[in-house]
């Protein structure tokens, strides 16, 4: 099969604005993870250790890579296997551990790893949207007058 030209791929609209055709992923529905799937994949990542005795960095940046895994793959069980913790340098990790220490301190070590896991993945979620609040603002900010 040939590859397929630019034009094959995309739609120009009357502004000259490229806008993907409505066969191509980037415009087909996506998958969204509900917060309590979220949860559930945290709770799977973090049950087979001894969590209560890690860092909080540990656990958040376990939690944030059950949260990449259960989103790039929505269909498939999220425990059995052991997960890589998310790279340290994540903004989104710092941004749950000042959440964790600040709200909760260390009162999150005798929470059930369900509640645990609740709170990491609505804390997430909201530093989430902020970020995308951000961005949008910044693209307002920065887009020209008319």
């Amino acid at each position: 099969m040939a590859p397929r030209t630019l034009e094959q791929c995309v739609v120009v609209d009357l502004s000259g604005d490229v806008v993907t055709g409505p066969h191509e992923p980037a415009a087909s529905p996506r998958s969204i993870r509900s917060p309590e799937a979220l949860a559930d994949a945290v709770h799977d990542a973090l049950a087979p250790y001894a969590w209560r005795g890690f860092t909080t960095t540990t656990v958040v940046a376990l939690a944030v890579a059950a949260v990449d895994r259960a989103r790039r793959a929505p269909g498939e069980p999220c425990g059995g296997s052991l997960i890589r913790p998310a790279p340290r340098d994540d903004e989104r990790i710092g941004a749950l551990v000042l959440h964790l220490d600040l709200d909760v301190g260390l009162r999150w070590r005798g929470m059930t790893l369900r509640e645990v896991a609740r709170r990491l993945v609505a804390s997430l979620t909201a530093a989430e949207e902020r970020h995308l609040w951000m961005d949008l603002e910044l693209a307002w900010l920065l887009e020209p007058p008319a």
